[in-house]
């Protein structure tokens, strides 16, 4: 329909979301300017409190506006991919080194035929490349059956425009990425290879048994690579789990165990008037507790941790600054909505049945309001006027404090409980419940003695035969807390799932590259024993090398993970990024996990019998 705006200086409660598409060639920070001059031209004109010192007209880009709330986890989870194609690309790396170490006499027979260095390097670079292609074609098969078991996963909060397919981009993306490592990881083996002397090659071809400083050299130093990304990766992992499970024992203020939601929407003109309302309210709540094993039903304009609304009051008998309004959270209740949550009234008395549109305007606030406004004042008894500046259609007389109540986490577990105030749904005027009816459905939480599900049939049947309305889907109260952790379990699954990946890959890693050791210094192992090393020697000498690499990589780690983990803050909670017991955690993990991968090549070496390799040599 189309909006007819009239502007009403005193009335506050128009609450428009504008689009707005900029002129071609227009720039975004020209109209940040021109709407900031138009928000200082407002505040002039009208000096009624409308904005505050502190507000101002913003532009904000609306794919900004949409994805800001997403784009940290996904960008901390696009790295931690970075880093997993990192480690395979050094493991691949190791690989080609020692393949190419292997090859060297037939590298040096080809220089000797005349083939030239670049001539061997695109020879060597072009098998990199069919690796990381075949690698590539393999990943992009993998993704397609993995991509929508993980978008499963996904919250309902994160931003999802299209479905994610395996569509041309994707694939491009895919190439480009092959095409990049397969040179940059491929480009340093070959290079190697075409600049070993081919008379040295040749020299020692069939009976070189240890391998060039050069190239010791590189694959140690991508091993210390791995074990110091695989460091960052698990360090990572450990925070955000950590971090789940904090939220996971955090106390949100009621107990939602045995509690059923479901929703109601009163739309009707019937319910245009608050009486109706609160009669209808009134008399469904009493059938659904006359039902067996139902404890207490009540209603609420919004759950908990789905957001609250809030509205400007007024303290009777403190002076007012128009120029600094002072709003807080606000509900609307019935009775036995305290009851139904078992949220604890810790002072004066619960809202009642009593508390109708003909009694004294009543209200109860949360521990949070009354600490914050009457920290050295007994808030029973205290006066609030709500919403008079909003406009006529707010006006009410004065509410009278008569109960405080604990706190609950409404704005989400990982938050600070924040000041609430709670009004009898009888008692909202009529304008505010004609206007509220039509945004919101009036949403029932109902306590049972037993499994509530298997009282959500009755439950809808009664709620339906007093009301006269179709209700909503019956939702457990814990399903809604357990999905308000949705987006920080699916961060710590892909995180957790791409540091164990890491894990793996490093210790594939770390165990190719020692037992390659051994195999090239099959020698001076036999002469090591021939000498009078005995095994359990060997076996250390060979855990030693590779424990030095790790130990270099972990200190790295250490501090890349100090530096990384602060792009987590804002998915933290209770837990800071440099926490000891983690980072030890994912030390003593890593070191176990390569001592493992160690163990074999070294078993190996201490048991090589000194005369078979001499003689081999």
């Amino acid at each position: 329909m189309p909006l007819a705006l009239a502007i009403d200086p005193a009335d506050l409660a128009n609450d428009y979301t504008v689009l707005a598409r900029l002129k071609p060639g227009v720039a975004l920070e020209s109209a940040q300017r021109d709407m900031h001059a138009a928000g200082e031209s407002f505040r002039a004109t009208y000096k009624s409190g409308l904005m505050d010192d502190r507000e101002t007209i913003g532009v904000v880009a609306y794919h900004e506006y949409l994805v800001a709330g997403s784009r940290p986890a996904l960008l901390v989870l696009m790295g931690a991919v970075a880093f997993v194609l990192l480690i395979a690309c050094a493991n691949v790396a190791n690989l080609l080194l020692a393949r190419f170490t292997g090859r060297q006499h037939e590298i040096a027979v080809r220089r000797a035929l005349g083939a030239t260095r670049w001539v061997l390097a695109r020879q060597l670079l072009t098998e990199s490349l069919l690796l990381a292609g075949a690698g590539a074609a393999a990943g992009l098969l993998l993704a397609d059956g993995v991509v929508p078991l993980l978008m499963r996963m996904a919250p309902a909060g994160l931003p999802q425009f299209a479905a994610p397919t395996l569509d041309g981009r994707v694939v491009l993306f895919a190439a480009v990425l092959a095409l990049a490592t397969g040179v940059l990881f491929g480009l340093a083996p070959a290079l190697h290879s075409a600049r070993v002397p081919v008379a040295d090659a040749l020299r020692q071809a069939g009976t070189r048994t240890t391998e060039s400083p050069g190239s010791s050299r590189l694959r140690r130093v991508l091993v210390i690579a791995e074990v110091a990304i695989s460091f960052v990766l698990l360090a990572g992992a450990g925070l955000l789990v950590e971090t789940f499970f904090r939220l996971s024992r955090v106390n949100p203020g009621f107990d939602a165990h045995n509690v059923v939601t479901m929703q109601v929407s009163i739309t009707d003109r019937r319910f245009a008037r608050t009486r109706a309302v609160a009669d209808m309210v009134e008399r469904t709540a009493s059938r659904l507790e006359a039902l067996p094993g139902v404890v207490a039903a009540g209603t609420t304009d919004l759950l908990p941790l789905n957001g609250i609304q809030d509205l400007p009051f007024e303290i009777v008998g403190r002076p007012v600054d128009p120029d600094n309004i002072t709003d807080e959270k606000i509900r609307t209740v019935s009775p036995h909505y305290f009851a139904a949550l078992r949220i604890p009234v810790l002072a004066g008395r619960a809202l009642s049945a009593l508390d109708a549109q003909a009694s004294a305007p009543v209200m109860m606030v949360n521990q949070v309001f009354a600490a914050t406004y009457f920290p050295k004042q007994d808030p029973l008894g205290q006066q609030i006027l709500i919403g008079r500046i909003m406009g006529p259609r707010f006006a009410e007389k004065p509410r009278q404090i008569v109960g405080v109540v604990g706190n609950t986490c409404d704005l989400g577990l990982g938050s600070r409980e924040p000041a609430e105030m709670f009004v009898p749904l009888a008692q909202v005027t009529d304008a505010m419940m004609d206007a509220n009816r039509t945004m919101a459905p009036l949403n029932w939480v109902v306590r049972t003695r037993r499994d509530p599900m298997t009282l959500a049939g009755a439950i809808r049947c009664e709620l339906t035969a007093a009301s006269g309305l179709p209700a909503g889907e019956v939702m457990p109260l814990e399903g809604i807390v357990a999905d308000s952790l949705a987006r920080q379990r699916f961060s710590m699954a892909l995180l957790g799932i791409f540091a164990t990946l890491a894990l793996l890959l490093g210790a594939i890693g770390l165990y190719g590259v020692i037992s390659y050791s051994v195999a090239q210094r099959t020698r001076e192992i036999g002469i090591r024993g021939a000498l009078g090393a005995a095994p359990a020697d060997l076996l250390g000498f060979v855990l030693q090398d590779g424990m030095r690499l790790v130990l270099i990589g972990l200190g790295i780690g250490l501090a890349a993970s100090l530096g990384f983990s602060r792009f987590l803050q804002a998915m933290l909670h209770g837990v800071s990024p440099g926490d000891p017991a983690i980072l030890t955690g994912v030390a003593t993990v890593l070191a176990g996990a390569a001592a493992l991968a160690l163990l074999l090549p070294a078993l190996r070496a201490a048991r090589i019998d000194p005369v078979v390799a001499l003689r081999a040599e």
